[in-house]
Formats: structure tokens, C-alpha cells, sequence
């Protein structure tokens, strides 16, 4: 499965009318052509693909003299669930 920057890299505007990947569609926002394929790689909403990656951040907090830094992981994860939440 691809990354999600790797989606994004895919899909980077190559000229003011175009896209890497070589769609084009006059008066089309190209946001929302990057979101759709998010969505079509399996991402979801960019929304939740957000949140989630909050969450794993989360999960992995680094510990700072041998104890998780809990701070830090409660911040990323009420970010997370205010990221889902808009």
C-alpha cells in the first residue's frame, strides 16, 4: 500500500491546468481530485487519515528517562479526536 505522500507526490499540480498523473478537468478544484485519490487508495477521508496518523504518533511516544511522556501522547491523542470530529 502506498503512503499517503506518495499518493500526493502522484498527484502534484504539474502546471496551472494539470496533474502529474495527467488529469485535468476545467473548473475542477484540484484539492478535491488529491482528496478523491486519497480516498481511492484506500485512505478515506483525509480527515480520519489525519486523526489516524495523530494516533499512531500516539502510540509510539518516545519515552524520556525510561518513562513514556504522557503529555504528549494525551495531546496527540485529543488532537486526533478533534481532527476526526471536523
Amino acid at each position: 500500500m502506498k503512503t499517503i505522500a506518495e499518493v500526493l507526490i502522484e498527484h502534484q499540480r504539474q502546471s496551472s491546468s494539470a496533474c502529474l498523473c495527467g488529469w485535468s478537468e476545467l473548473g475542477r478544484s484540484h484539492p478535491g481530485h488529491q482528496a478523491a485519490a486519497l480516498s481511492a487508495a484506500g485512505f478515506g477521508p483525509v480527515q480520519e487519515a489525519k486523526a489516524q496518523a495523530l494516533r499512531d504518533a500516539a502510540d509510539n511516544v518516545v519515552e524520556i528517562d525510561g518513562r513514556p511522556d504522557y503529555a504528549a501522547r494525551d495531546w496527540l491523542r485529543a488532537r486526533a479526536d478533534k481532527q476526526a470530529a471536523s
